[in-house]
């Protein structure tokens, strides 16, 4: 959790050179490893494989609550991507399932039986958590893309599936080989935002140039 509480005059100028920036951010989820598995049968030789799986994506951290008071008598910004008060709670996104990859080589009299290959299943993603903000100070910027007041709120993405790949080579007599299945694997779902909410009393929000809103919540 994040809580910034603020009684000051600010001012600032530069690229990026926030008045009041405060978020909070869950980490991503690590991906699933690879498989691998590979099955050679050679005369009259013969190979089973069972199942060849990509590991699973790991879910991504969530984001905690992020408040933010300001009761001074002014922000101001002058520099481009410079919001007088930014407050955000992101969630991390899913970890990537891992790939799983079975291939087999069958010559002479020789069989490969290769049952199922599976990709990994991505990771869900982590949730945005609330976002409050209460100001009555004057807010004033210059630059582009700087709002005055921007809160938002993000759940994480889930995590891509992971990839099936089966390859077979047979090569002359009466060599065979048999696959099962080949499945992808199940992408991860994406989380839940938290509420924003936004409190203004200030006497007066100016903006000066493109892409800065006054007030901008999501």
């Amino acid at each position: 959790a994040v809580t910034v509480t603020s009684g000051s005059s600010i001012r600032t100028q530069g690229f990026k050179s926030y008045g009041i920036f405060a978020q909070s951010v869950g980490g991503g989820g690590g991906s699933g490893g690879n498989a691998i598995s590979g099955s050679i049968a050679i005369g009259s030789a013969g190979v089973s494989a069972g199942a060849t799986i990509g590991g699973g994506g790991s879910g991504g951290g969530s984001g905690g609550s992020v408040t933010v008071s300001s009761n001074g008598s002014s922000i101001e910004t002058v520099g481009a991507n410079a919001a007088a008060i930014y407050a955000q709670s992101v969630g991390g996104g899913g970890g990537a399932g891992g790939s799983a990859m079975s291939l087999q080589l069958a010559g002479g009299d020789g069989a490969v039986n290769a049952t199922v290959t599976l990709g990994g299943t991505g990771g869900r993603g982590g949730s945005g958590s609330t976002v409050s903000v209460s100001n009555s100070s004057l807010l004033r910027t210059e630059g582009t893309n700087a709002p005055g007041l921007f809160a938002q709120s993000v759940g994480g993405s889930g995590g891509s599936g992971g990839n099936a790949i089966t390859g077979q080579l047979q090569v002359g007599g009466s060599a065979s080989v048999g696959v099962g299945a080949t499945v992808g694997g199940k992408a991860g779902s994406g989380a839940f935002a938290g509420n924003v909410t936004i409190n203004n009393t200030g006497a007066f929000i100016t903006t000066l140039n493109d892409q800065s809103a006054g007030l901008f919540a999501q």
